[in-house]
């Protein structure tokens, strides 16, 4: 990779200065100048996947029923009932 002056930029005529004026008379290529710019420019954030947000289910309450036993229940037969 190219180096120069501090603070210089390099064009096809040479090293330049932010303000335009010419410090140092080199021949410099394109493809050395890409390189240059490639090497300066910024490196892409790594980008973060935020994670799925947690749904939550809002349902009624359910009361759940107790088990009944049999002798709970009085059964009648047709005899039975009068």
């Amino acid at each position: 990779m190219i180096t120069g002056p501090k603070g210089a930029k390099p064009t096809t005529r040479g090293w330049v200065s932010p303000k335009g004026e010419l410090l140092k008379s080199q021949r410099i290529s394109p493809a050395q100048i890409a390189e240059w710019e490639a090497a300066r420019a910024p490196k892409p954030a790594a980008v973060h996947q935020p994670e799925p947000a947690v749904q939550t289910l809002h349902e009624a309450p359910v009361e759940e029923e107790k088990p009944v036993s049999q002798s709970t229940y009085t059964f009648f037969s047709r005899g039975d009932v009068e």
